[in-house]
Protein backbone atom coordinates (compact mmCIF):
# COMPACT_ATOMS: atom_id res chain seq x y z
CA UNK A 1 0.00 0.00 0.00
CA UNK A 2 1.28 3.15 -0.87
CA UNK A 3 0.67 6.40 -0.03
CA UNK A 4 -2.28 6.83 -2.61
CA UNK A 5 -4.17 3.74 -1.33
CA UNK A 6 -7.14 5.35 -1.52
CA UNK A 7 -6.88 6.75 -4.98
CA UNK A 8 -5.67 3.46 -6.09
CA UNK A 9 -8.78 1.62 -4.86
CA UNK A 10 -11.10 4.08 -6.15
CA UNK A 11 -9.62 3.62 -9.73
CA UNK A 12 -10.25 -0.75 -9.28
CA UNK A 13 -13.08 -1.49 -11.78
CA UNK A 14 -12.58 -5.38 -11.98
CA UNK A 15 -10.82 -6.27 -8.86
CA UNK A 16 -7.35 -5.00 -10.28
CA UNK A 17 -5.57 -1.86 -9.76
CA UNK A 18 -5.95 0.15 -12.68
CA UNK A 19 -2.74 2.55 -13.39
CA UNK A 20 -2.87 5.27 -10.27
CA UNK A 21 -2.42 7.80 -12.81
CA UNK A 22 -5.39 6.75 -15.16
CA UNK A 23 -8.72 9.12 -15.35
CA UNK A 24 -11.59 7.75 -13.13
CA UNK A 25 -13.84 8.06 -16.01
CA UNK A 26 -12.02 5.70 -18.80
CA UNK A 27 -12.34 2.98 -16.16
CA UNK A 28 -16.16 3.56 -15.50
CA UNK A 29 -17.89 0.25 -17.47
CA UNK A 30 -21.77 -0.24 -17.73
CA UNK A 31 -23.16 -3.52 -18.54
CA UNK A 32 -25.70 -4.27 -20.34
CA UNK A 33 -27.86 -4.66 -17.79
CA UNK A 34 -27.09 -1.14 -16.10
CA UNK A 35 -27.30 0.14 -19.84
CA UNK A 36 -30.81 -0.94 -20.27
CA UNK A 37 -32.41 0.21 -16.76
CA UNK A 38 -30.78 3.64 -18.11
CA UNK A 39 -33.14 2.99 -21.37
CA UNK A 40 -36.14 1.49 -19.78
CA UNK A 41 -35.57 -1.58 -22.11
CA UNK A 42 -34.75 -5.00 -21.94
CA UNK A 43 -31.00 -5.81 -21.58
CA UNK A 44 -31.17 -7.99 -24.65
CA UNK A 45 -32.03 -4.94 -26.50
CA UNK A 46 -28.98 -3.22 -25.44
CA UNK A 47 -27.35 -6.29 -26.68
CA UNK A 48 -28.65 -6.46 -30.11
CA UNK A 49 -28.49 -2.55 -30.48
CA UNK A 50 -24.45 -2.88 -29.39
CA UNK A 51 -24.58 -5.88 -32.31
CA UNK A 52 -25.45 -3.45 -34.81
CA UNK A 53 -23.45 -0.92 -33.84
CA UNK A 54 -26.52 1.79 -32.76
CA UNK A 55 -24.40 2.56 -29.55
CA UNK A 56 -20.58 1.99 -29.29
CA UNK A 57 -19.65 -1.02 -26.71
CA UNK A 58 -16.27 -2.88 -25.95
CA UNK A 59 -16.21 -6.74 -25.34
CA UNK A 60 -15.01 -8.60 -22.60
CA UNK A 61 -12.60 -11.75 -23.45
CA UNK A 62 -15.79 -13.72 -22.14
CA UNK A 63 -17.48 -11.76 -25.00
CA UNK A 64 -19.94 -9.87 -22.85
CA UNK A 65 -20.83 -6.31 -23.74
CA UNK A 66 -19.32 -3.48 -21.71
CA UNK A 67 -20.54 0.25 -22.28
CA UNK A 68 -18.08 3.62 -21.64
CA UNK A 69 -20.39 5.59 -19.03
CA UNK A 70 -19.33 8.68 -20.70
CA UNK A 71 -20.78 7.48 -23.96
CA UNK A 72 -24.28 6.24 -22.37
CA UNK A 73 -24.43 9.44 -20.99
CA UNK A 74 -24.14 11.71 -24.15
CA UNK A 75 -26.22 9.04 -25.36
CA UNK A 76 -29.31 9.03 -23.25
CA UNK A 77 -28.75 12.88 -22.97
CA UNK A 78 -29.76 12.48 -26.91
CA UNK A 79 -32.38 10.19 -26.60
CA UNK A 80 -34.14 11.91 -23.76
CA UNK A 81 -33.94 15.24 -25.85
CA UNK A 82 -34.37 14.03 -29.67
CA UNK A 83 -37.84 11.85 -29.10
CA UNK A 84 -39.05 14.21 -32.03
CA UNK A 85 -36.27 11.56 -34.24
CA UNK A 86 -37.91 8.77 -33.45
CA UNK A 87 -41.48 10.19 -33.94
CA UNK A 88 -40.42 10.80 -37.88
CA UNK A 89 -39.42 6.98 -38.73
Amino acid sequence: MNDNGDAERKSTTNGTAADAGAEAHDDDLLTSAEVANLFGVDRRTVVLWAKRGRIPALRTPGGQHRFRAEEIRDLLERHEGGNDATDHR
